[in-house]
């Protein structure tokens, strides 16, 4: 569960939740010596049964021990199997689109042969007609859905890709066998 971010220097704005009740913390802002630090507050239970909030966390001390926590887990070992991670899903992408183009080219093939196949037929013989022309709607179909999917698919990937990336660039400090492991 994570929110938009927002404006401010808070690091875990839209994501850090209570740790009492599991809810998500809101930021509060307030200047001190001219600088904007951010306090997480909990106040779910303020809100919606006037109750005192479960709790309230300084920013500055949370923001700092989580942006230690990630510049220590930017090793080269790990920087270089998040590269290596991003390669092979790169390459399992252009497969995958490879495979979709082929895919669409054999439907778009059918679909051209199944309308030569109706527009030579005798106009006269409409059994005949009928039947390559329902063949022929059904190959157009078929490659209209084909096109239509290969679009979400192209979208999910991207996504997955995406995300995948973000999630072994965030991954902490590993031996080389968990890291080869995580990668195989």
């Amino acid at each position: 569960m994570k929110g938009p971010p927002r404006e401010g220097p808070a690091l875990l704005q839209g994501i850090i939740l209570c740790g009492k009740c599991g809810r998500r913390m809101h930021v509060h802002y307030q200047k001190r010596s001219n600088k904007l630090e951010g306090n997480y507050r909990c106040e779910q239970y303020a809100r919606n049964q006037g109750q005192p909030p479960c709790q309230r966390v300084s920013g500055s001390v949370i923001d700092k021990a989580v942006s230690e926590l990630l510049l220590q887990s930017f090793t080269p070992l790990t920087v270089e199997l998040a590269f290596q991670i991003q390669d092979e899903l790169k390459q399992r992408y252009e497969s995958l689109d490879r495979m979709r183009r082929q895919h669409l080219e054999r439907l778009e093939y059918e679909a051209n042969m199944a309308k030569r196949r109706y527009m030579q037929v005798d106009p006269d013989n409409r059994l005949v007609a009928d039947t390559l022309e329902a063949e022929w709607n059904n190959k157009l179909r078929a490659l209209k859905e084909a096109h239509v999917c290969a679009l979400w698919k192209e979208a999910d990937c991207i996504e997955g890709y995406t995300e995948a990336t973000l999630y072994f660039l965030a991954i902490p400090q590993h031996s080389e066998e968990q890291a080869n492991r995580a990668l195989w």
